[in-house]
């Protein structure tokens, strides 16, 4: 039973089972820190959680957590850090962003199993990392134009993957100054590629994946003015045209473009990408010779180029290191307290 009088409750790593009972409420005002995460808590979050009024960090990732996440959660409003992933949670999101928006910086509820769609209330998100999908998601929908208030955000990560959004990318998330990494992977997200990527200045971005859509058309000539980005994967979708903008992106270490329709040669400019290791341009429609980045000993893997050919070992390994490596680069700004 839960009677202290404590700022902080952090029980984190203890393989604790069981459901979390009623009185873990009686924690009371002065908590400020709930820490259950990595344990093998089931059943549901207690609804009585709301009233739990300072509370600041709540943290329940990695359990067996079931059910919806409680609506009285919106009482918290000095709620900083909420961390539900990797759970069995269902339901629609219950966040109203509107009544949380003056503290919660951190949002991420990625591997459930939710649906519903993204509330219109997340134009007033805040925060600096915002993450849902992933395993057993059923959310749909569309991706809001002024999520997280759009060109004003502050956000640093947006990752919606897995999800089966559709419709077009939103041109305002490449207006977000302070965005580092952008996962959209695995929806069903179609039309072009937002004209203004790299118009704006993003000198934080490193890792974008929109692979796994259903996107078409070009990509935008102004996406080689992200200096900064150093994971890009767009494998997977009906891209066409050349090569040509990517070959400015100089800080480039994984760049997957495998399954398009991408067409032309490789521009020389590939040349410039010293920092590159990792190149995937598998199952498209592009013509000439690769003999140019072939004959640099730092490259580890070139799919499907007229260099000599590896072992399908080789290529499985180096494919499974290449996203590992471009995933790395999405994860790295996430906040795992």
């Amino acid at each position: 039973m839960f009677t202290i009088e404590s700022k902080r409750l952090d029980l984190h790593g203890n393989d604790i089972g069981g459901s979390i009972p009623e009185s873990f409420c009686n924690l009371g005002s002065s908590v400020r820190d709930i820490s259950l995460n990595r344990n093998a808590l089931t059943s549901t979050i207690p609804s009585c959680v709301g009233e739990l009024e300072n509370l600041r960090y709540f943290r329940l990732w990695e359990n067996e957590l079931t059910g919806s996440i409680p609506a009285t959660i919106n009482k918290l409003k000095a709620l900083e850090v909420l961390d539900l992933s990797i759970n069995f949670l269902t339901g629609q999101l219950p966040i109203d962003f509107e009544l949380l928006s003056e503290n919660l910086n951190v949002l991420v509820l990625y591997d459930n199993m939710m649906s519903g769609s993204i509330p219109p209330s997340a134009k007033y998100f805040k925060g600096i990392d915002f993450l849902l999908g992933g395993r057993g998601s059923d959310m749909s929908g569309t991706i809001p134009d002024d999520i997280a208030g759009g060109a004003a955000s502050r956000l640093k990560v947006l990752a919606l993957w897995d999800m089966g959004l559709t419709g077009t990318i939103p041109p305002n998330i490449f207006r977000m100054r302070e965005l580092a990494a952008l996962a959209l992977n695995g929806n069903k997200l179609n039309g072009t590629l937002p004209n203004n990527m790299g118009e704006t200045p993003l000198p934080y971005l490193r890792g974008i994946g929109l692979e796994k859509n259903q996107l078409s058309g070009s990509v935008p000539a102004s996406i080689g003015k992200i200096r900064s980005l150093e994971g890009l994967n767009l494998h997977s979708n009906n891209l066409t045209g050349s090569l040509e903008a990517m070959g400015n992106l100089t800080s480039m270490k994984a760049l997957s473009l495998s399954n398009n329709r991408f067409s032309g040669s490789m521009p020389d400019t590939f040349q410039n990408l010293q920092s590159l290791f990792i190149l995937s341009v598998k199952r498209n429609d592009l013509v000439g010779s690769l003999n140019f980045l072939c004959d640099q000993p730092k490259r580890i893997l070139l799919m499907n180029a007229d260099c000599k050919p590896r072992s399908n070992a080789a290529a499985a390994f180096s494919a499974a290191r290449m996203m590992k490596m471009v995933m790395g680069v999405m994860t790295t700004f996430l906040v795992f307290c």
